[in-house]
């Protein structure tokens, strides 16, 4: 009787059970080293630990932008990365995988202004002022390094990357430009959503690249380009800033990505798109 009067008594009865952790995704990525110096400009010549971390960080903020609280650890020993990610469906699991297939290859994002930036929550600014630190205590680093620094120890906003244009578009060419990452997986249009890519000419007879997207992409392109209207593209190539078009109209399924290109650059894109040669692979998903 007094075991059982101890084991009612107020303070002593049994926890109440937790509830199970969500099930989370997980994407098992491997990351080729090697293509990653042959691909990426501000890789090469460095050691896989380096590669291994930029890939990561550059993985993280990307997911991280789509508000998909990523967790990303690298495996011990080996060059592979484990990707944890809230459930999914499983066309937005196809369309991170697409994110995935695309890194470092051609993607095409938009470049951030006062008005948009602001929209999205973020003071072009101060974002400014906060890279320009950043380089003055880092004289010599490539500013796209900056981008993989969490913005809670000094990094960019999140949804906001800064890159170097190899072109002159005008402005701080000294401060890099602002870009604005895609907000959800079904917002990112790179190299695995083209069905083909060719060398092709603008209405003034300048190069340019002729595209037709895949067909289960088109209406992702048309959604996100009708509410950009009036604003630059930003056509990211290996990390780099190669071409920021103005958006004239929404984009179709077939059309032209214009820009500065020579024929030689236009060509290396197309080749690059068509490719499709990232350095990252999804090897499992579970």
């Amino acid at each position: 009787m007094v075991l059982l009067l101890l084991w009612l008594a107020p303070g002593c009865a049994s926890p109440a059970p937790q509830p199970a952790p969500e099930p989370r995704l997980v994407f098992e990525v491997e990351v080729d080293c090697e293509r990653a110096r042959d691909q990426v400009w501000l890789l090469a010549d460095t050691e896989d630990d380096e590669v291994m971390r930029v890939a990561m960080g550059a993985v993280h903020r990307r997911l991280d932008a789509m508000g998909l609280g990523p967790e990303v650890e690298r495996e011990p020993g080996t060059r592979r990365v484990r990707v944890s990610l809230p459930r999914l469906t499983a066309l937005d699991q196809e369309r991170l995988q697409s994110v995935l297939r695309s890194f470092g290859v051609c993607e095409l994002f938009f470049i951030a202004d006062e008005a948009t930036a602001r929209a999205r929550g973020i003071d072009l600014a101060a974002e400014r002022e906060r890279l320009r630190d950043w380089r003055a205590a880092h004289p010599g680093q490539p500013l796209e390094l900056f981008n993989y620094i969490q913005p809670s120890a000094g990094g960019p906003a999140r949804g906001l990357a800064w890159y170097t244009a190899v072109f002159a578009l005008g402005g701080d060419a000294d401060v890099g430009w602002p870009v604005l990452l895609p907000e959800r997986p079904a917002d990112h249009i790179g190299a695995s959503s083209f069905a083909r890519v060719w060398v092709a000419e603008d209405d003034s007879g300048k190069p340019a690249l002729g595209y037709e997207l895949s067909p289960d992409r088109a209406a992702d392109l048309e959604r996100v380009t009708a509410g950009r209207v009036g604003q630059r593209m930003a056509v990211m190539m290996l990390f780099r800033l190669v071409a920021a078009p103005q958006v004239r109209a929404r984009m179709r399924q077939r059309g032209l990505l214009e820009g500065q290109f020579t024929r030689e650059e236009a060509a290396s894109c197309a080749r690059a798109i068509q490719q499709v040669r990232s350095p990252l692979t999804v090897v499992s998903v579970r």
